[in-house]
């Protein structure tokens, strides 16, 4: 999965609109667009930043960093974000309230 693809699905699986994440990055909700569908093919790197931290995601996650002294399979890491998806989801409606 590429930092476009991981970060296509955080958005999507967010429980957040894509306005909503972009008012959180502080950019338009066009360049968000542009950003996830490709059409901005080499955002600055800010920019991929700011969109991370607003779907409450880890930057290195959305590199696809490797965590030090853990070795997990693609598999796991998969029901780890999987895992991740639903507890932003979880908060996301606890904050909704």
């Amino acid at each position: 999965m590429t930092w476009r693809e991981r970060l296509r699905y955080i958005v999507v699986n967010s429980g957040s609109t894509q306005a909503e994440i972009a008012r959180r990055a502080g950019i338009a909700p066009e360049t968000l667009s542009r950003v996830l569908n490709g059409a901005h093919s080499k955002p600055a790197f800010a920019t991929v930043v700011r969109i991370a931290r607003a779907a409450r995601v880890h930057v290195g996650w959305l590199l696809d960093e490797p965590v030090r002294g853990i070795e997990l399979s693609e598999r796991e890491r998969e029901t780890i974000r999987a895992a991740g998806v639903i507890l932003l989801d979880a908060i996301s409606r606890s904050d909704r309230r």
